[in-house]
């Protein structure tokens, strides 16, 4: 997978709902440290996995079926 800051994801789930509010980030060191995660897809991927979404789009569809 590719790696992701969570601030980023934050953002953009606060995008895709339109929230216009503070997002502020804990200074806590675990914290610090665990800020990208990263997927390790090379077993999915050698057996002929493809990827149809990309992270905002599955989000998105995620966001707007939970809203209905």
């Amino acid at each position: 997978g590719k790696a992701t800051k969570i601030i980023d994801l934050v953002k953009m789930i606060a995008e895709i709902m339109d929230y216009k509010g503070d997002i502020t980030c804990s200074q806590d060191k675990k914290m610090i440290h665990d800020l990208v995660w990263t997927a390790d897809i090379s077993k999915i991927t050698a057996l002929g996995f493809k990827q149809n979404y990309s992270l905002q789009k599955g989000i998105t569809e995620t966001l707007r079926h939970m809203q209905t």
